[in-house]
């Protein structure tokens, strides 16, 4: 009877080692399994890698010598127009942009260019660049705060002139109205040494950066605008600009309107001055909106402001100057503002009730 006991007990105790076994070599198994299961998957992680890598064309966009809209405006458009093409293809582009050759630049150009590049935050963009030769231009390019969003292929920079050309801020889908209006106070005190608000200047970017919010792109991840500032002696230039499908890309005429359009055979330019001129309704149908833009214009108009000029799509309007009212040959997806405010302007705000 004992030994039948002492063989049952025996027969338990391997049963148990044997289970015992069992259970850590299973463990054992799925630990392994799941190392294996991490390392293809690694390995497939490297491979789409470099699948895309290799999938990445590399392209030079170069830019062209005198790179300044307001003299050379076809040209510049050209240049920014196909950084944006390439852009806009979200990741499949490494744009190279080259500058080595740029021996003139103005405010309007660099903020063309630079609205083009922020895109390329949004569109898995790497964008790159190299420095010009000319010094004033090279200067300008870093006053401007452009390699902080281009990657420089060049070891040596040089010091930004913080009193200078100075970019404010560039955004999508907001604004910030504390900050556009505490520079517009620096601009007032740069030219008459008293630091105050402008109500004039401040309104129009106020209208403008809204426009360009909800009507420039209808999809919330593709709005993209620009505001910048820029120094000269007794000389303040103002640029706003934003990548979207422009003023009259945008622009929803009324019925009879656009029937009388098509009669009398309008044409760009005056379709754009229509707009302006509030002959058209605004692309919400609300009669409320739509005053933004005959705002602006008046603001010129009664001095407030000097040399007003509007880019959008393929017309160039300068509202002191009928004859450089051009119908362009390369068209602008966007819209560009540019003015000036000197003392006088101010002036004439300050004494407009007496």
């Amino acid at each position: 009877m004992n030994d039948i006991i002492h063989i049952r007990i025996r027969q338990a105790s391997i049963a148990r080692k044997n289970r015992r076994s069992k259970r850590i070599r299973r463990l054992f198994n799925i630990q392994r399994n799941s190392k294996c299961r991490n390392i293809s998957k690694i390995k497939s992680s490297s491979n789409t890698n470099r699948l895309y890598q290799a999938h990445v064309t590399e392209v030079e966009v170069k830019l062209c010598e005198d790179f300044r809209l307001l003299f050379n405006t076809e040209s510049v458009i050209k240049c920014v127009h196909e950084v944006i093409e390439y852009v806009n293809k979200r990741g499949r582009y490494k744009v190279f942009i080259n500058m080595s050759v740029m021996q003139m630049a103005d405010s309007g150009a660099i903020s063309l260019l630079l609205a083009a590049v922020n895109l390329s935050t949004r569109n898995n963009c790497q964008v790159t660049g190299n420095m010009p030769i000319n010094t004033e231009c090279k200067q300008l390019i870093f006053d401007y705060g452009f390699f902080d969003h281009v990657k420089l292929l060049q070891t040596k920079k040089i010091k930004k002139n913080n009193n200078k050309n100075l970019l404010i801020e560039r955004g999508f889908a907001k604004t910030d109205n504390e900050k556009i209006g505490e520079e517009v106070r620096k601009s007032v005190e740069y030219l008459t040494s008293m630091k105050s608000s402008y109500r004039p200047v401040y309104s129009m970017i106020q209208e403008i950066c809204a426009n360009s919010i909800e009507h420039a792109n209808k999809e919330s991840h593709k709005k993209n605008w620009l505001f910048s500032i820029s120094y000269e002696e007794n000389l303040v230039k103002f640029v706003v600009t934003d990548i979207g499908e422009g003023i009259l890309g945008t622009i929803k005429k009324k019925l009879k309107q656009t029937l009388r359009d098509t009669v009398t055979f309008t044409n760009d330019i005056e379709t754009l001055i229509g707009v302006f001129e509030k002959r058209y309704q605004s692309s919400t149908f609300d009669n409320n909106r739509n005053k933004g833009l005959p705002k602006i214009k008046k603001i010129n108009d009664y001095g407030y402001i000097d040399n007003l000029i509007v880019l959008t799509n393929n017309v160039y309007l300068n509202f002191n100057d009928s004859s450089k009212q051009l119908k362009l040959r390369t068209s602008f997806s966007g819209t560009l503002f540019y003015w000036e405010l000197q003392i006088n302007n101010i002036e004439k705000w300050k004494n407009r009730m007496k």
